[in-house]
């Protein structure tokens, strides 16, 4: 996984969070779905998203990936790998927005994202090669719970979030309350 506190991994005048303490209820840990997504805590607590699986073909010499119905052209690397560089690029209205996805060959990625040629935001994790689709698990926060029933979601790109929990064993819930909005996760067996 990226460590953001790592610079060459931080945008410009973004600064490194401290590390949380991580206490998180042992009951949390595991995979859990929400309608057709699923989510994955760790020990850790690290929180992540668990992408469905996209199709992808990379073009006879190397230089497109074509993933979903997406085309990327590769920027650094060569040959059949999904190993390297690959940037597609999205027209909105008057704004170009580029997406450059940097695959590793330790399974982890990065993925920043630029509108006009300004940094916007940037997402890590590990993806999985099953040949001729790829799967991604997005790293979207550090889960710890504290107090009876209290939660903090950190972020590695947006503001910390608390709220209330509780699980339900019983019938396999998660409950997350943050905001006035409850969300419920179901447990994957």
């Amino acid at each position: 996984m990226t460590d953001l506190s790592n610079p060459l991994f931080r945008p410009p005048g973004a600064r490194a969070k401290a590390a949380p303490a991580n206490a998180l209820d042992p009951g949390i840990e595991g995979l859990w779905q929400i309608a057709s997504f699923q989510y994955r805590v760790t020990a850790d607590g690290t929180y992540s998203l668990i992408g469905p699986p996209s199709a992808y073909a990379i073009s006879a010499g190397g230089r497109t990936l074509t993933l979903g119905s997406t085309d990327y052209t590769r920027v650094l690397g060569g040959g059949a790998s999904l190993v390297g560089v690959w940037q597609g690029t999205f027209p909105d209205g008057n704004d170009i927005w580029l997406e450059d996805m940097y695959l590793r060959a330790d399974g982890t990625y990065t993925i920043q994202w630029t509108v006009n040629g300004v940094f916007d935001s940037l997402y890590y994790g590990t993806y999985g090669d099953m040949g001729s689709q790829m799967q991604f698990e997005e790293r979207r926060a550090v889960v710890t719970t504290f107090g009876a029933d209290q939660i903090r979601f950190d972020p590695p790109y947006s503001p910390i979030q608390e709220g209330t929990y509780t699980l339900d064993a019983g019938i396999g819930t998660w409950s997350v309350t943050l905001d006035g909005q409850t969300i419920v996760y179901t447990r994957v067996v």
